[in-house]
């Protein structure tokens, strides 16, 4: 699944690209607009990086015996890769605009030995859509306040009978952007996340049919361009 992430990325861009093209027209018609205002742009991509939701439960029934097991803990380590398509939310002189975008984020998880004394390595693939509110403090700094969600697919990682499993996110996402007249943005922000997962772990010498439920507040940071 390696090339899963570049491939959705390249398509999010085409996707901006074509939704927004009727940006190039306000370029052509008035060459004295600022390049890179958001006024003309098509649409900020944005990689960013940070933690995911620490706080986590599994509920699980072995697939052999039929024993139920429940655990909550706090995951040891966590981390968060995203794209961010996002267009511009307009200029300096609204008081807010609508936003929309997509967002394609990994997501792993590690535990050290909390699940019955073995360590638990988990992967997420996510694919979501943002809604929300943008306003331009000033001609280069975006706030930005959006609701997402949408599918994942999630999956063990050196289990030796975990399978491929499915389940969603939902989430509230405060930012801001700063950008220079060329193009380039730094960003950074704080995400509200909650999701579940339905998946086969392996563990013990045992198949476990188990209910992942994530929750919690993670800091992103990263770098984009407008477009």
């Amino acid at each position: 699944m390696t090339w899963t992430l570049p491939y959705i990325s390249s398509q999010l861009i085409t996707t901006c690209l074509l939704v927004s093209g009727f940006g190039s027209s306000l370029i052509g018609a008035d060459s004295g607009i600022e390049q890179f205002t958001s006024d003309v742009a098509f649409c900020d991509v944005r990689v960013g990086y940070g933690s995911a939701a620490r706080s986590a439960s599994i509920s699980s029934t072995s697939t052999t015996t039929g024993k139920n097991q429940d655990s909550s803990f706090t995951w040891d380590s966590t981390g968060r890769l995203s794209l961010l398509v996002l267009p511009p939310p307009g200029h300096a002189s609204d008081t807010a605009r609508g936003l929309w975008g997509f967002e394609a984020a990994t997501v792993r998880n590690h535990d050290d030995g909390g699940q019955g004394g073995q360590s638990l390595d988990l992967r997420q693939l996510q694919l979501l859509i943002h809604l929300g509110m943008g306003w331009m403090a000033s001609q280069r700094t975006t706030i930005e306040l959006t609701t997402f969600g949408g599918p994942s697919v999630a999956w063990q990682v050196g289990g030796s009978r975990g399978s491929l499993g499915d389940g969603w996110q939902v989430g509230l996402r405060l930012g801001a952007a700063y950008t220079w007249d060329q193009g380039f943005q730094i960003h950074g922000g704080l995400l509200a996340l909650y999701d579940q997962a339905q998946l086969t772990l392996g563990r013990g010498g045992e198949n476990w049919s188990a209910k992942l439920t994530e929750r919690g507040v993670a800091p992103t940071i990263g770098v984009g361009w407008r477009f």
